[in-house]
């Protein structure tokens, strides 16, 4: 038996009782199968030939059927015959993100992969509510680790959605989002909206940092306990540590096939040098001059980069920009205390744009924007290099990177997830 709800974007959540693996969004566990499906494409067919052709009573019986059976990821549907045709497809837009022709048929699929458990990779477990269901909350529920794998890290309480995007961390079955309060990861119908797609928010979103941290603002999460014991809370502390903490390592691991896969994709590229110099320009020609001696790298989410305790370093932020229209474009930084924005058609070819040297904390909007003229003008769809340096003395650094897109005069917006490649 399924059951569904239909909104202004046509999102299906079918729940059924049946057993099985785990395919994209879809859950196949020994409780429950889950799948979230979004009405992905018109009058079109997934590019992928269907493994499967049927008849089926309603939208919702194929998508049960897609549900039901492991090889499938998205279902294009036939909805002006009676029965209509299903068709049960193998791949969708996270493999192949292409589609034909098809009078008709409307084309449904899970989304972007967002659906994971949250886990310690150096301790067997993960992270559930305390409550061990999915029952709705009346407040707030702790988050805590478990190291059972088989009771509890293959129960539908067990995932969250993670959008990198917008930096939102909701627990999957009970809707509710993640926070933290009085120093403690929790799910909380109080918890405040987090969304790097507004500037004042920006900031304040879940990220993933390239020591393998899971972030929110200035704050990073660890095991309350180091030695991966079961019950334990997550706690949080302002402080960013220089190397890799085995207590504060967090992963979301890709769904494939039902097993544990590779993490999802980090885009950019994070390097940090020695800087034994509180002047940016010769920092600068020192990373020039020597560019891989670099004392940490690892892959972050965006450019956004927050922490207090690794001093008399160089952080410096990269990946490739997809332009996603053709036109002028104006980058701004803001950054404690000093840092620098390089642009190129590619590494090699890069040029220093812009960069402060006496005004810390300096939010470079449109007044330093007209710096370099009508902006940066790039074509839509090509690829281009950009990159940040922040110089951290002795004070607490941050950095992020937001962008008027061509045409936009009033909207300043993070250079996020969606416009980036990783390098």
């Amino acid at each position: 038996m399924a059951t569904f709800e239909k909104s202004t974007w046509q999102f299906f959540i079918i729940f059924l009782l049946l057993t099985g693996t785990t395919a994209s969004n879809i859950l196949r566990l020994k409780e429950v199968n889950n799948g979230n499906f979004i009405l992905k494409e018109e009058d079109k067919k997934h590019a992928t030939a269907p493994y499967k052709t049927f008849t089926a009573q309603d939208t919702v019986h194929c998508m049960d059927k897609c549900t039901d059976d492991t090889g499938c990821k998205s279902v294009n549907v036939d909805e002006n015959q009676s029965p209509l045709e299903c068709q049960l497809v193998a791949n969708d837009r996270n493999d192949v993100d292409s589609y034909v022709d098809a009078a008709g048929f409307k084309h449904y699929d899970t989304g972007e992969t967002k659906l994971s458990t949250l886990v310690n990779p150096n301790f067997p477990g993960c992270i559930v509510p305390r409550s061990h269901n999915c029952l709705k909350i009346d407040s707030e529920d702790d988050l805590v680790f478990m190291s059972e794998v088989d009771t509890h890290c293959n129960r539908l309480y067990a995932y969250f959605h993670f959008d990198v995007e917008t930096g939102r961390l909701f627990h999957h079955c009970t809707g509710v989002p993640v926070c933290l309060v009085s120093s403690r990861l929790v799910i909380s119908f109080n918890c405040p909206t987090s969304n790097k797609e507004s500037g004042s928010s920006y900031v304040n979103a879940f990220r993933r940092t390239f020591q393998g941290y899971l972030s929110l603002g200035g704050y990073s999460f660890y095991l309350e306990s180091s030695d991966g014991s079961s019950g334990q809370l997550i706690k949080s502390t302002t402080t960013s540590a220089g190397g890799t903490q085995n207590h504060r390592v967090f992963n979301f691991p890709t769904l494939v096939n039902g097993k544990y896969s590779t993490t999802s994709p980090k885009k950019v590229r994070v390097r940090v040098y020695a800087s034994s110099t509180s002047s940016l320009n010769n920092m600068l020609s020192t990373i020039a001059s020597s560019p891989t001696n670099y004392i940490y790298t690892g892959y972050s989410d965006d450019f956004a980069h927050t922490a207090n305790s690794w001093n008399n370093v160089a952080y410096v932020h990269a990946a490739h920009f997809i332009a996603p229209i053709t036109g002028y474009y104006h980058f701004a930084l803001t950054c404690t205390p000093y840092c620098a924005l390089f642009h190129g058609n590619t590494e090699a070819t890069k040029v220093d744009i812009f960069h402060n040297i006496d005004a810390a904390g300096t939010f470079m909007s449109p007044s330093r924007a007209s710096e370099y003229g009508p902006g940066l003008y790039m074509e839509k769809d090509k690829t281009y290099f950009l990159e940040t340096v922040l110089l951290d003395v002795t004070t607490v650094e941050f950095i992020g990177l937001m962008m008027l897109l061509p045409g936009i005069d009033d909207e300043w917006k993070p250079v996020s997830d969606k416009y980036l490649q990783k390098i």
